[in-house]
C-alpha cells in the first residue's frame, strides 16, 4: 500500500520505474531480493539517491540498500 508523502511522489512522477532507472544510472544494482547494492562500497549516498531509496521502499515496498 502506498506510503510516501505527496512532495516526495510529486519528485518522482514516472514512479517507481523513474526512481529505479535513476539509482540504476548512479550504478545500484538490483538484488534478488528488492534491495539495491552501492556503486561501491565506499560510495557515499546522495540526498537524491536516498530520495529515490525512501521512495521505493515507502511507496513500493523495495528493501534498502544491503
Amino acid at each position: 500500500m502506498p506510503q510516501t508523502s505527496d512532495a516526495r511522489r510529486a519528485r518522482w512522477p514516472g514512479h517507481d520505474s523513474q526512481a529505479i532507472e535513476y539509482l540504476t544510472r548512479q550504478g545500484y544494482k538490483q538484488t534478488p531480493t528488492w534491495g539495491w547494492k552501492k556503486p561501491s562500497p565506499s560510495h557515499v549516498i546522495t540526498s537524491k539517491e536516498r530520495d529515490a531509496l525512501i521512495y521505493l521502499i515507502e511507496e513500493w515496498d523495495w528493501a534498502g540498500v544491503e
